[in-house]
């Protein structure tokens, strides 16, 4: 007998990987998917005996009847795969395992740890480019200095010195499925895959070929800001998220309204939120946020993505930084957000937007 929510979970896994004509294979007590799609996928299973291949229609059509029942027996004679539950059953079409052809090795040898929590770097992928014609920003970017996610509007820097790690680019669809399938897994590199294993579950991708840009170049350095703003993150992406709906930007006016917090000495100041459309400020679409703490300039208007800088907010909130300082040299450099995590200093960097106002 075998566990059904174990099973599932591992068939499920590899229809996730596997290459839209791939095949799924069970054999040697585990469920694995090879040979294309966004990774290699090996989940053993506890008492899985039978061996066959099924193809990824088969594999979806397991995990639906395999979903909220207890333990099932799993029987083949070559041709069929069978699932019993008491008196319900379910056949699906197999063939034999491909035998040597489907050799794989799953250990890691001549791996390199990444060093960085795959939690960590799965959370900061959102940065990440869709554009598969770009296909070196559609991940995360390692190297000595740490990971770097970006798509040249938006970045995220996690920085982690580590003068042993390669340089690599490692898909944001593998680092997707890494995170749901092997949570807490270890990310490891060489010259040409990336592996993480949790507990029973091992996964395999290809890196991405290419040389990734220099994205740290374009942040300012912290002596360098005319502003720092420390905002409550939530509270100010709720408000860019109130505003309409629309291609249109949205401008941050922060003014400081006087005097000065009683706790860290900086001034009080407050934020309004309002959406710019063809260069004026659109009537009934403003918010005003407050509990806001100011250092530098006085004032400051910057034109910015409503979207990104509502996931730029929602990030550092997700990390544990509900009250984050945003830094600018100016309205037309971008704005940074430094973050400190566990073991890893993030910045994250945003492009400001023309108003024309």
């Amino acid at each position: 007998m075998i566990d059904a929510d174990e099973l599932a979970s591992a068939v499920a896994a590899c229809v996730a990987g596997r290459h839209p004509d791939g095949l799924i294979v069970v054999a040697g007590g585990a469920v694995e998917c090879r040979w294309g799609g966004a990774a290699d996928v090996r989940v053993e299973v506890e008492g899985l005996e039978v061996e066959g291949e099924l193809a990824t229609a088969a594999g979806v059509e397991v995990v639906r009847w395999l979903r909220g029942r207890g333990e099932v027996d799993v029987e083949t004679d070559g041709t069929v795969l069978t699932l019993v539950d008491g008196r319900d059953r379910l056949e699906v079409a197999c063939g034999p395992p491909p035998g040597a052809m489907g050799a794989r090795q799953w250990d890691s040898a001549g791996m390199v740890p990444v060093g960085i929590g795959l939690d960590v770097v799965a959370s900061a992928v959102f940065a990440a480019s869709t554009d598969t014609t770009r296909p070196i920003l559609c991940g995360a970017m390692v190297d000595t200095r740490g990971a770097l996610v970006t798509d040249s509007y938006r970045l995220v820097a996690l920085d982690a010195e580590d003068d042993d790690r390669p340089s690599a680019i490692i898909p944001a669809r593998f680092i997707a499925l890494a995170a749901k399938h092997c949570p807490g897994g270890e990310l490891e590199v060489d010259g040409r895959e990336v592996r993480v294993s949790a507990g029973r579950v091992r996964m395999v991708g290809r890196l991405t070929e290419g040389d990734a840009p220099d994205g740290r170049r374009l942040i300012p350095d912290a002596e360098q800001a005319a502003v720092r703003v420390t905002v409550p993150a939530g509270e100010l992406a709720a408000a860019v998220r109130s505003m309409p709906a629309g291609d249109w930007p949205v401008e941050l006016r922060c003014r400081a309204t006087g005097g000065t917090h009683a706790e860290t000495g900086r001034r009080i100041a407050e934020i309004e939120v309002a959406v710019i459309r063809s260069g004026e400020r659109r009537v009934g679409a403003t918010a005003v946020v407050g509990h806001v703490e100011m250092d530098g300039l006085d004032e400051f208007d910057c034109g910015l993505n409503p979207q990104y800088l509502a996931e730029m907010l929602g990030w550092a909130v997700s990390q544990g930084d509900e009250r984050p300082t945003i830094e600018a040299v100016d309205a037309l450099k971008p704005l940074v957000v430094r973050t400190s995590l566990d073991g890893v200093e993030a910045t994250q960097l945003l492009m400001p937007v023309r108003t024309s106002r």
